[in-house]
């Protein structure tokens, strides 16, 4: 945590606090507050991070829509399932008008969503959205990748748990 501080006020002195190294470095520190189960802290930065890409390059920004899944992973974790939602909504929203339908960021967008509507009980949106992103998987990288075979037993786990 140290090197990524350090790290900051060099980028700050260097770059002033509207630039995209500023808000990356912002971001890994609430990664690590996020690891360390540090919420608040980990929200503070994700926050900055957002600010900074979205003021750069609108809202409509890759980095943006990854501070906005990082802020509903650590709803999520905090079982503030309807913030976690609108986060990871507004990510994929991103995430579609920059990438497209296919991408695995999207497919990863439709995951987080899967995973929250199952926390609260919405099967139908659940199976919904892991279908989606084992579909988006499956054109990206076929059925036998790792990751296509992921997205297919999260859906047959969601089933056999409900």
């Amino acid at each position: 945590m140290e090197n990524y501080n350090r790290s900051l006020d060099i980028c700050l002195e260097v770059f002033g606090d509207s630039h995209p190294d500023v808000a990356s470095t912002y971001n890994n520190i609430g990664v690590v507050h996020f690891c360390k189960r540090d919420y608040d802290d980990a929200l503070r930065c994700y926050d900055m991070a957002y600010a900074i890409y979205s003021g750069i390059n609108g809202e409509c920004d890759p980095d943006a829509a990854m501070c906005l899944n990082n802020i509903g992973n650590v709803y999520l974790s905090q079982e503030k399932y309807h913030e976690a939602l609108e986060m990871y909504e507004k990510s994929l929203e991103i995430r579609l008008k920059v990438f497209g339908t296919r991408h695995r960021l999207v497919a990863t967008s439709y995951n987080n969503l899967a995973i929250v509507y199952g926390r609260i009980g919405d099967c139908s949106r659940t199976i919904e959205n892991y279908r989606c992103s084992y579909d988006i998987l499956v054109d990206i990288f076929g059925e036998h990748d790792s990751r296509t075979i992921g997205a297919l037993e999260n859906i047959v786990d969601y089933y056999l748990q409900s």
